[in-house]
């Protein structure tokens, strides 16, 4: 399991508080296996979830390995992503630590397995990079199905680490859709 005994310790944690999950890329399918988690706890329930640059978990295509490729053609992959920068990937002591975190990440993601479970009952806010080859439109919106109340996407400036180049974006949504609606919050009240 992805998450192991994280969701037992948010659980007591969080039970008091509104809780969103963000996740990007791999980050994404261990935010969606926490959330699912938390739902089947019954003590915690995410009020909003956010993935960017990552497919549905339900349909991930297991065809690229790239952590079985050999050192150099890892490198020549990281520097196509445009998520690390030069100096990093030049610099060879740093690449020699790095290089085993960054195998575990895409192993985690190259092999993560789908179980199937019913729609999440709490929003998916998806994000994708305009310039980033790696997901498109169509895949994010594969998400939908993941949720029984309600699916946005939207797409930023940027490639794969959009995070950093919209980041500003980024944030005002993410901070939109977690704050609560003062009319909502009126009607609740007079209910």
């Amino acid at each position: 399991m992805l998450v192991g005994a994280l969701p037992a310790t948010l659980s007591s944690a969080l039970s008091d508080i509104p809780t969103g999950v963000f996740g990007h890329s791999v980050g994404a399918l261990i935010g969606f296996e926490l959330a699912t988690s938390l739902h089947e706890c019954h003590v915690v329930k995410p009020c909003h979830l956010f993935f960017s640059s990552c497919v549905a978990p339900d349909v991930i295509s297991h065809a690229a390995w790239l952590h079985r490729l050999p050192d150099p053609e890892l490198m020549d992959a990281l520097r196509k992503m445009n998520g690390t920068p030069e100096d990093v990937l030049r610099n060879r002591e740093l690449m020699i630590l790095l290089l085993p975190a960054l195998r575990a990440d895409f192993e985690k993601s190259e092999t993560y397995s789908y179980r199937e479970i019913p729609p999440l009952n709490c929003p998916i806010t998806l994000f994708g990079g305009r310039w980033g080859p790696d997901v498109s439109l169509s895949q994010l919106t594969n998400w939908a199905p993941q949720t029984s109340t309600g699916c946005d996407t939207y797409i930023l400036d940027g490639d794969h680490f959009f995070l950093h180049t919209a980041r500003g974006h980024l944030l005002t949504i993410v901070a939109e859709k977690l704050t609560p609606d003062p009319k909502k919050i009126v009607r609740d009240k007079d209910s």
